[in-house]
C-alpha cells in the first residue's frame, strides 16, 4: 500500500538548454546526493532567498523614504511640497545587483 503523504514530482532537463544542462551535470556530479533532498533544500533555500530580499527591499525602502510607509507596495514621498506616491516596483534597485 503506497504512503497517501508521499508525493512524486518528476523533472525533465532539456539539454539542449544551457541553464538545464548545467544543473543536470551540477547533480550528475555528486558522489553522493538525495536527488529528493537537494530539490527539497533548493527550493527552500529559494524561497528563504525571497522572503530575506523582499524584507531588504523594505527596509531600504523605508530608509529612503525617511519614513515606515502605510504598505510595503507603495512608498510616499515629498517633493515641492506636493505629496505623490510611487510604487516600490517603480524603484530601481539594480545598484544592489538585482
Amino acid at each position: 500500500m503506497a504512503d497517501k503523504n508521499i508525493k512524486a514530482v518528476y523533472v525533465r532537463f532539456n539539454l539542449n538548454k544551457p541553464l538545464h544542462k548545467k544543473a543536470y551535470d551540477l547533480l550528475q556530479e555528486q558522489s553522493e546526493f538525495s536527488n529528493s533532498q537537494d530539490a527539497i533544500n533548493a527550493i527552500l533555500d529559494y524561497y528563504d532567498n525571497q522572503i530575506r530580499e523582499d524584507r531588504l527591499v523594505e527596509k531600504i525602502a523605508n530608509r529612503l523614504s525617511g519614513f515606515a510607509p502605510k504598505s510595503a507596495s507603495t512608498v510616499s514621498k515629498n517633493a515641492n511640497s506636493q505629496s505623490e506616491e510611487i510604487s516600490i516596483d517603480d524603484i530601481d534597485f539594480d545598484f544592489l545587483g538585482g
